[in-house]
Order: structure tokens, then sequence, then C-alpha cells
């Protein structure tokens, strides 16, 4: 039986960045090896994906965003997290319509909480095989977890798991397992915490599990690039990857054998074109679901019944970020006020149909109304003036050109809008493209080489997410995204205390606090709340709108089919 009661979902979907049009992919061979259209989907080749039963069809799905990389481990970007659910399962998963609700039950049947909420038992499915034919067992899960918390790999989901019992022994090597995982047979595995998180359940049905059978022999260090992740993923998904073409498409076939039935849909084709050409896309058949056309090209599918717009609210936020060790608090405090994020969600978004102005990183309902928040205007007047105290106080220097970095190579206009605003309160700015997204990571997170960057990060339900943001010393090496250098030793004390504390009325005025820390410090500051419009065919059936950004929950996909 379930003791505990957990409310709040875990970090969601973060860590993408300002996403950037990425070029036309080439198409791959044909079944003749002739060249076809570039950005067309791949051709099916002779298997189950090529026989669709008329409850099926092969789905055409545009992303401008590539993915990095098909490890569960890593970040979960926009698109990794779509072929993530796709490909492998987690023991745990949220239902449709989740919020408010504990996750369910996946590759785990069953699982019991202990009273004191820190062993949990998961009693595994017998009837799960990987792509491969290979039995899943709790040895896998193990493993899993055990990678993403190994000192030689660091990984976006280990501080998630940081509070497994053991781990400080296992990571400075007194120990060679995690003593807070515990397989008790092939088919059950104990977890036991440290301490009381209220994160812990949440993170495990965001963790794909990984086959010990195939990575358990490899070296940790050597994880992140094995082929595996690039080539050749196995997981125990409605989908199975057939086919990689590097930075144009990504083919999957139904898995006959999932657990949950057979999918409807014989097979997915990602692709990756240029989001210029979507639309054109969509009108010549070659597209069948999208959210990543461009803010001009979505009006023309409005009312027209060939097709499904959908506007939701999402799990982003689109934000300035200061280097703190470079910009003084009152110059940041500055850009707060500049920025007219109204005009840009009116201007640039649809009147503010595709963006919404946002103001605090932690904008949960439940939070509300927050005491410890800061009200923050266009009030350009103040900024100026905020600018000038800087100067008197000899820590800014009215001549200096701030370095304001972005992906591409070509700034948005939104970027343009912000240099703008900025440059009329007396912040003028260089924008520096620094290239594709390796470059960008490489100079933003590794080397924070920039005064100020545009980019997006998540905001979710759960505000345990903004650990990965405001940590101190959570940098990429660790598997974070504390790109600002922000660090607050009350902030962290904050950050630890409400991941532990289970009551919600307790979180509260934890997580108030908090906010009232990341507005004064203003490192990360707020500008829009992206709305996500996804664009289908309207043959596409069962693919219903979900919560925080997700077009449905992919733990459902096996239900999706095109109609003939």
């Amino acid at each position: 039986m379930i003791r505990q009661r957990y409310t709040f979902i875990a970090v969601w979907l973060i860590a993408g960045l300002l996403l950037t049009a990425c070029a036309t992919p080439a198409a791959p061979a044909a079944e003749n090896a002739g060249e076809t259209a570039a950005g067309a989907a791949p051709a099916a080749a002779e298997s189950d994906t090529a026989a669709a039963p008329a409850e099926g069809g092969v789905l055409n799905f545009a992303y401008a965003q590539k993915p990095r990389n098909l490890n569960p481990l890593d970040s979960v970007q926009g698109v990794q997290s779509q072929l993530f659910r796709m490909i492998y399962n987690r023991l745990l998963q949220y239902d449709i319509g989740f919020f408010g609700s504990p996750p369910q039950p996946s590759l785990a049947e069953s699982y019991e909480v202990s009273e004191d909420g820190l062993t949990f038992t998961f009693h595994l499915r017998q009837d799960v095989v990987w792509h491969d034919g290979e039995p899943f067992t709790a040895e896998d899960v193990a493993f899993t977890y055990t990678a993403a918390v190994h000192p030689d790999n660091p990984t976006f989901w280990g501080p998630s798991l940081s509070t497994l019992k053991g781990l400080t022994a296992f990571q400075d090597g007194s120990a060679d397992s995690i003593e807070g995982l515990n397989v008790v047979d092939e088919y059950t595995i104990q977890i036991t915490l440290e301490a009381p998180s209220m994160s812990f359940l949440d993170t495990l049905a965001f963790v794909g599990i990984l086959p010990k059978h195939i990575l358990g022999d490899v070296p940790a260090a050597e994880l992140k690039e094995n082929e595996f992740f690039s080539k050749s993923p196995i997981g125990t998904g409605p989908f199975k990857v057939v086919e990689v073409a590097e930075d144009q498409f990504i083919r999957l076939e139904r898995n006959d054998a999932y657990f949950l039935g057979t999918p409807k849909l014989a097979g997915i084709n990602f692709i990756f074109p240029d989001s210029t050409t979507v639309a054109a896309g969509f009108e010549t058949g070659e597209i069948d679901l999208s959210s990543s056309l461009p803010t001009e090209d979505i009006e023309r599918f409005l009312n027209n019944p060939d097709y499904n717009v959908v506007f939701q609210p999402s799990s982003v936020f689109c934000n300035v970020t200061a280097n703190v060790e470079r910009i003084p608090k009152n110059v940041r405090h500055a850009i707060q006020f500049a920025i007219d994020r109204q005009t840009i969600t009116d201007e640039l978004f649809l009147n503010s149909q595709l963006s919404k102005p946002f103001l605090h990183h932690l904008g949960q309902e439940f939070l509300q109304p927050n005491p410890y928040e800061k009200e923050i205007t266009y009030d350009p007047e103040q900024a100026r003036a905020l600018v000038q105290q800087s100067i008197d106080a000899g820590e800014w220097d009215a001549d200096h050109v701030l370095d304001y970095i972005f992906s591409g190579e070509e700034p948005s206009e939104e970027i343009l809008f912000i240099q703008q605003f900025l440059a009329d309160i007396g912040l003028n700015s260089e924008l520096r493209g620094v290239g594709d997204r390796a470059a960008f990571n490489q100079a933003y997170l590794e080397e924070h080489d920039f005064d100020i960057v545009s980019g997006c990060n998540a905001y979710g339900p759960e505000p345990d997410s903004a650990n990965i943001y405001y940590k101190c010393g959570y940098g990429a090496a660790e598997g974070g995204y504390n790109a600002s250098l922000f660090c607050n030793e009350r902030a962290d004390e904050l950050l630890e205390a409400g991941r532990a504390e289970t009551n919600l009325e307790k979180r509260i005025p934890i997580y108030q606090e908090l906010q009232g820390i990341l507005d004064d410090e203003a490192a990360i500051i707020p500008i829009r709340l992206g709305v996500t419009s996804w664009v289908m065919t309207s043959r596409l059936k069962n693919a219903t709108p979900q919560y925080y950004g997700h077009l449905t929950n992919y733990d459902a996909i096996e239900t999706w089919y095109l109609e003939e």
C-alpha cells in the first residue's frame, strides 16, 4: 500500500536554451538510392513500417531542434524528452491529467513507501522485454540509477538522486556500490534515502531505464560518448530506433512486443527541417505534426478543417541571464525594469497568444500570494537611475559595451527588442552569435564567456527544479545549468530544505523566501512564458493536449493513429 502522498512534479523539461533555426536536413536515400527532396521524411524500409493497418500509418514529426543524443540521463531538451518517451520507459509514470496525483506504476507493477518516507520497495512487471528481446529486470534499474550518479559520469538527473543512502561513500570511492540500491530479487528493488525527498518519486517518473546487459561493462567515464546513445539505443518503449541519420532524421518503428500492447502507429519519422520550411511541409503532406512553426506561419492553419492548432501554456520561460561576476546587482536590477515584456509578447507573439509576460522564476500558483516577491514593472526611469547609481559607486563603467551572446548566427527579433530596451537606459551592447549548440553551450555553460545571454529555462509545478539553475557551483561539469555563477548561501539552504520537506504547508514559506532572494539577486531575469503551438493534421487521432506544454502524455502514444 502507498502510505505517503506525493503531490508535486519534479524537474520539468528544463534546460532548453533559446532554440535557433537549424539547416534543412538532407533526405535519406530512397529505395533506388536516388535523391529525394531536401527535408522530406525518410523512406519506409521493408518492414512493419511499410504495411500499416487501417488505424496505423507512419507519423512524420518535424522538430527544428536537433537532439544532442538519445541518452535519457542527459538533458531533457524538448526533442530529446519526446524521443525518450517513445524509446524508453520509466519505473513510474504520470497519467494524463496528472497534476495533484502521485506517479503511477509503469515498469514497476506496484510499490510501497515506508512510514518514515525513506524506503521504497518496487515490484517490477515480469512481462517486459528490451527491444532486442532480452528480459528487463531489477538489475537494469540499479544499473541506471548508479550510472546517473557516478562521479565519472555527470548527468542531468544525478542531483535529483543525490539523497540515495550511501551515495557519498560510493562517490568518494570508499564503497563499490550504493547502499541504498538493493536488488532483492530479479523483479524487486528496494531504494533507501538518507533523508526524505519531496521530488524523489517524481524523478523516477522521468528517468528512462537503460539495459545493463548492453552497457554494464562500459566504463562510466565512457558512457556519455558511447555509440549506443547516438546510433543504436535499445529501450523497452513502444517504438524502437531503426535508423539514425545525424542532423537529418531518426526513424522509429513500432515495438510489437510492447508490454502495454502493440502501438497503432506503424512508425514515426522524426525529421529536423529548418523551421521556415515546416509550413510548406504540411501543405505538401510531408509533415503531420510539429510545434516548430514560426509565428507568422501558424495563422495559415487556423480555421482550416484539415488541421488542428492547439495553443497551450508551456513549461518554458525565456529570460536574460547575467554573469553575476561581471554585472553588478544594480545593473541587473536595471535590466529587470528596462524591458517592456508586454510589447515583446504583443508585437512578436500573435498579440500574446503565443507568449505571456513572466516576472518570477518560482511562479507556482500554490506559492501565491508571495509577500517576498519584488514588484517588477516596465520602468525605464527607475532603470536609468539604477545604472547611474552603479556608475556613481564606481562599480560600472558608463562606456562599457555589454557582450550579449546568443545561439546561432543571426539574432532573433526578440533579442533585437531587448537590445534596444537596454540601449534606452544607457546599457549599450554588442550582439555575438556563438554558432551551433555545442559552441553555445561551451561559451554559456562551461566558460561563462558573456555579460548577458538570451535563453529559455524550465518552469514547472515543482519548485525543486530551481536547483539546477541556482545551486552554488552547479555548472556543466556537475551536470547543472548554473551559467550565471550565482551563489547564495541562504538560497542553497532553502533549496535543500524545500527538497526535504514533504508537508506542503511548510514548503510554501521556504520557496516564498527563496523567490524573494532570486528576485533580489536577478541572476536570471524572466521575460516571458512560452505558449506552445501544436499544428497537426486532422487525420492524427488520440494526440490530445496535455498539461505544461506537452502535446500529450507520451506514455499513451501507443493509442495514436493516423486515419486513412
